[in-house]
C-alpha cells in the first residue's frame, strides 16, 4: 500500500518478483512519483537496497497492476505508451456495507474458496496472446486520466469538441497566450506555471503557430458603495500574442490519435460569443441568488452602518 517500498529505500524484498500489486499506492498529484513510474515501467535495471548493507542494482522484471477506488487511477503523459487503465463497473446493485451485498457475494466467495485449485489451472491454461499483453492499450478510462494529468490536453480537447477557440470573435483559430493562461487554470493547471509555459507547450506538442493580434476577453469585479452589491465590466485586447490552431478538420485528427476521442466531423472553425459589457453586467456577480442579494441590500440600509459580523447571511 506504501509506493516507497517500491521506488524509494529498503526495497529489497521486491528483487526478482515479477508480479506486484499496488493496492491504492500511487499519489496521481505527484509529478515525482509519475517519473518514477516511468522509469520502472521500462528500466532494464532496477536500483534495490536492504536495510544495513550495500544498494545494488539487478534486472528489472517487474509487472505492475496498480488498483484504486479513486476517480484518476494515475497521471498519464499526453504521448504516454506504458499504461493501461482498465474502469471496472459496480455489479452488486446493493450497498456494500449492506446485508444483501453479503448475500450476493457470497457464492462467489464460496466458489473461490473451494475450487482453488480449478481456478488455478483456469488461469494456467488459458490461452495467451503475448503480442496483445506487449503493448498498452487506450481505452476510455485511459483517455480521461490524460485528461485529468494535463490541463492543456484538457483544453484543447474541449475546443476540439466545440469547434471554437476561446475569445476568437474572429473564427480563425486563434487564441491568445492569456486566454489559454486562463482556460488552463480553470482544468487545473497549477498557478506556478506560466501562461507562455502552455502556449509553447501547444507549438511543440499539438502543431500550433505562433500567431499575433489575438482577442482576449477579461473580466473584472469592482465594489460599489456600501449597499454590499457588485457592477461588472469587461474588458477586451485585441493586439495579444497567441497561437493558431491548424485548421478545424487538422486538429481534430491530430488530437483524437492523442486521446482516442469521436469529434465531429468536417466544418470550419467557429466564432466565439463573447459577452459585451451590457451582457456581462446583467449577470449577477453576488452568487446568482437574486433574492438572497435584495435581502441583504435591504438589511444594510434599514440598519445603517453595521458590522460585517452582524449580516445574518
Amino acid at each position: 500500500m506504501d509506493s516507497d517500498q517500491i521506488t524509494k529505500s529498503f526495497n529489497a524484498d521486491m528483487f526478482a518478483k515479477t508480479f506486484i500489486l499496488g493496492e491504492e499506492s500511487w499519489f496521481v498529484g505527484s509529478k515525482q512519483q509519475a517519473q518514477i513510474l516511468k522509469d520502472l515501467c521500462t528500466a532494464r535495471q532496477w536500483p534495490y537496497e536492504q536495510k544495513y548493507r550495500a544498494a545494488f542494482r539487478g534486472k528489472n522484471v517487474h509487472r505492475i497492476i496498480a488498483t484504486t477506488n479513486e476517480a484518476q487511477a494515475v497521471r498519464i503523459d499526453y504521448d504516454d505508451r506504458r499504461w493501461t487503465v482498465i474502469e471496472v463497473e459496480k455489479v452488486c446493485p446493493y450497498p456494500s456495507t449492506s446485508a444483501e451485498s453479503w448475500n450476493w457475494w457470497t457464492p462467489y466467495y464460496d466458489f473461490v474458496r473451494d475450487n482453488a485449485g480449478a481456478i488455478l489451472r483456469h488461469l494456467l491454461e488459458y490461452p495467451v496472446d503475448r503480442s496483445l499483453i506487449g503493448r498498452p492499450h487506450h481505452t476510455k478510462a485511459k483517455a480521461e486520466d490524460k485528461k485529468s494529468s494535463d490541463p492543456l490536453l484538457a483544453v484543447l480537447d474541449h475546443i476540439a469538441q466545440t469547434g471554437v477557440c476561446p475569445d476568437d470573435e474572429r473564427g480563425d483559430g486563434r487564441i491568445s497566450t492569456a486566454t489559454l493562461g486562463r482556460e488552463c487554470y480553470a482544468a487545473g493547471a497549477s498557478r506556478q506555471t506560466s501562461s507562455r509555459t502552455f502556449a509553447n507547450e501547444a507549438r511543440k506538442r499539438f502543431r500550433a503557430a505562433t500567431a499575433i493580434n489575438c482577442i482576449h476577453w477579461k473580466v473584472e469585479q469592482v465594489s460599489r458603495d456600501g449597499d454590499g452589491t457588485h457592477s461588472v465590466y469587461a474588458m477586451k485586447r485585441t493586439d495579444m500574442p497567441g497561437i493558431k490552431l491548424p485548421p478545424l478538420d487538422q486538429f481534430r485528427a491530430f488530437l483524437a490519435e492523442i486521446t482516442q476521442e469521436v469529434y465531429p466531423e468536417g466544418g470550419s472553425w467557429g466564432v466565439f460569443e463573447a459577452s459585451t459589457l451590457e451582457t456581462v453586467r446583467k449577470a449577477d456577480p453576488n452568487g446568482g441568488d437574486a433574492d438572497a442579494v435584495e435581502e441583504q441590500v435591504r438589511y444594510i440600509k434599514d440598519k445603517g452602518s453595521v458590522v460585517k459580523d452582524d449580516i445574518p447571511f
